[in-house]
């Protein structure tokens, strides 16, 4: 990983510590997103929720170097100009296309195939997400769903949704804050 990545890291997980509002996965959550891109080689990821870019960073660190790139969605104004400022930073706007928009609404459109999803953004809308992108989703592909044990009851809708899926596999890793980690089968 390139040290202008690094740095911009260590800046954001600052930021979050210091400012309400931004929840930036863990950094053992963030580096087994890297490694997994890396493992299965996913050149075309989906994050459904930006928040200040770090995540996405993790993500393009991984996806630059295996030549691959990442379509974000984020909807709140303040986070899209700070995750561009940090993308920016790091020298990866070029791995990453960042769009301000209602991810309920783009993600309905969006052309596939990925290799793999993650998905952070508001709880309740992850059986929605999961409808829409498990289609677009290759077969060996993976959804990824942050928050599976800290908000463990609010995401029991997907939870279920994944885990008796018939082109699934899922399994709950304790990382974090807790990652699903759904394997599309066919």
């Amino acid at each position: 990983m390139r040290e202008a990545i690094r740095e911009t890291l260590r800046a954001a997980e600052e930021f979050a510590r210091t400012h309400e509002g931004m929840y930036n996965v863990p950094p053992e959550t963030g580096q087994f997103l890297r490694s997994l891109v890396i493992s299965t080689k996913a050149r075309r990821a989906l994050e459904i929720g930006t928040s200040n870019g770090y995540s996405t960073l993790w993500l393009a660190s991984a996806l630059e170097e295996i030549g691959g790139g990442v379509i974000t969605l984020e909807s709140v104004e303040e986070k899209v100009r700070l995750a561009r400022e940090n993308l920016r930073r790091a020298g990866v706007e070029g791995v990453v296309r960042l769009e301000h928009v209602d991810a309920r609404e783009a993600v309905q459109h969006l052309e596939g195939p990925f290799d793999l999803v993650f998905i952070d953004a508001w709880k309740q809308d992850y059986p929605f997400y999961f409808q829409h992108v498990y289609p677009k989703v290759v077969p060996g592909g993976l959804i990824l769903a942050d928050n599976a044990i800290s908000h463990q009851e609010e995401l029991e809708p997907y939870l279920q949704a994944v885990r008796n899926h018939p082109g699934c596999e899922s399994v709950l890793v304790p990382i974090g804050s807790g990652v699903e980690l759904t394997l599309k089968v066919r």
